[in-house]
């Protein structure tokens, strides 16, 4: 922001850097449970392992999560008083 980046720029970076990593845990996580789900039927009590219900309602929930934890530090950084953090004192 120091250099005239904008708020929904700083923003966006935040959140882009965040969820990347969320995005590509979500798809090995769905990659594996897909190819190892046989190995945990017998854990699962009352769905099947390759429930798309279940497998949508978590990635969501995770999905979310992620984006609350990317967004609130944001705000904190577009909120910052920028000659205040930028003077040696």
């Amino acid at each position: 922001m120091a250099l005239g980046a904008g708020a929904a720029h700083v923003l966006a970076l935040v959140a882009g850097r965040g969820l990347r990593p969320v995005i590509a845990g979500l798809v090995a996580g769905m990659a594996a449970a897909a190819m190892l789900g046989h190995l945990i039927r017998s854990l699962l009590f009352g769905i099947s392992n390759s429930d798309p219900l279940t497998i949508a309602a978590v990635s969501l929930t995770v999905i979310a999560i992620s984006i609350v934890a990317c967004v609130l530090p944001a705000r904190t950084t577009i909120r910052t008083d920028v000659s205040r953090v930028l003077r040696f004192e």
